[in-house]
């Protein structure tokens, strides 16, 4: 039994502690003990033979078996008795018990092999990794939030597959560590009558850090500007803007946008269709 050789040692002595996984020599000296204490004696074997030659020829429907050690007459009014088993049927059973036997213990420890390589596996992939690298559970986190910033910590951890309090530690790294800058609702434009948008390209007098850092910091000021970048080309600053009709951008353009430090030429696109807004990043 190779599989048993390579078995700790408290399963080898907890095999070798089970009465059916005695040896085979033991079996047969017990089968021999119990074999000659149950063995019939000379009298009562010549009864028998005599009760069945006399059934066998009066015709009774009583087959000679039912007079057999252990099995009940129907004729005779004595409780039948059971039949100890002899040393050849002990021979016969123990080999095929403890094949069995041993099959089930050894199908028992190559199952807690099992479990155990599977929760080694599963401490590995919760593991939290450092804070500079994100793995691909956190990818995995960040794309269903993306998605669905409403999910619970419970729904997150089971679409991720990895348990409740692993999915809460590596969402609060995610934030302490701003993958995630925050979770806001995104308001359709029309319910707040804001469907006009706005792109304004804008042109410095100097093209100097003082005046870039003056100018954004009024533009951060301004809420009507939802998107500000800084570009390279004609222009030096390109401004999304939304607002409800042209006349109520005309009235921001004439008294705060031309009115922004170090502003000295702006220019006006008017979006006729939005293809696509607030699309969610692709990784």
């Amino acid at each position: 039994m190779k599989v048993i050789a390579t078995m700790p040692s408290p399963v080898k002595a907890a095999i070798r502690k089970r009465p059916m996984l005695a040896t085979f020599g033991r079996s047969r000296r017990e089968g021999r003990r119990t074999s000659r204490r149950n063995r019939p004696n000379a009298k009562r074997q010549m009864l028998l033979e005599a009760k069945s030659r006399t059934a066998s020829q009066s015709g009774s429907a009583c087959s000679t078996e039912s007079f057999m050690i252990g099995q009940h007459s129907p004729h005779s009014k004595t409780m039948p008795k059971r039949t100890a088993v002899s040393g050849s049927e002990a021979r016969g059973r123990m080999p095929s018990v403890c094949c069995w036997d041993a099959a089930l213990v050894i199908a028992f420890y190559l199952c807690l092999e099992w479990v155990k390589s599977f929760r080694n596996c599963r401490e590995m992939k919760e593991s939290v990794p450092g804070d500079d690298e994100l793995d691909a559970i956190d990818l995995n986190i960040l794309r269903h939030l993306q998605k669905n910033g409403r999910l619970t910590n419970a729904e997150l951890a089971t679409k991720v597959n990895i348990s409740a309090a692993t999915c809460h530690r590596r969402t609060q790294r995610l934030f302490k560590k701003k993958a995630i800058r925050g979770v806001r609702a995104i308001i359709d434009p029309t319910a707040i009558d804001l469907e006009v948008v706005v792109m304004v390209g804008v042109v410095l007098d100097r093209s100097t850090p003082e005046s870039f850092a003056a100018f954004e910091k009024a533009v951060k000021a301004l809420g009507f500007v939802i998107e500000c970048y800084l570009i390279a080309g004609d222009y030096d600053y390109f401004l999304k803007i939304r607002v409800s009709s042209m006349q109520a951008f005309n009235r921001l353009h004439g008294n705060q946008l031309l009115t922004l430090p170090g502003v000295r030429q702006t220019r006006t696109f008017f979006v006729m269709k939005e293809v696509t807004d607030n699309a969610p990043l692709a990784f």
